[in-house]
């Protein structure tokens, strides 16, 4: 491997197929990642949808509903945020 700057030069068997050579690849790539997270902010809006609902339906400690409320906003930022951006990465590809 030869490095100069943000440029890296791989050396590798005939037949290799390439790790990024263009758009395309990168476009993939997105494509993954956009997919992966669809599916976790999925997982992470519906249980906070049914944390809400259960904390609307029961009567608990505030600082039960609280601390609920947190654990399970925090993977829907986590998540949702990311999701966005793959998003707007892929608009902005060219076609």
């Amino acid at each position: 491997m030869l490095s100069l700057g943000d440029a890296h030069i791989f050396r590798a068997a005939p037949g290799t197929a390439p790790v990024h050579s263009g758009g395309e690849s990168r476009r993939g790539e997105l494509i993954r990642n956009r997919d992966r997270y669809l599916r976790y902010s999925a997982i992470a809006v519906a249980v906070f949808l049914l944390v809400v609902l259960g904390i609307r339906l029961a009567p608990w400690n505030e600082w039960l509903e609280l601390v609920l409320l947190v654990v399970t906003v925090v993977p829907v930022v986590y998540t949702v945020i990311p999701l966005t951006g793959y998003w707007r990465h892929l608009s902005t590809l060219p076609h």
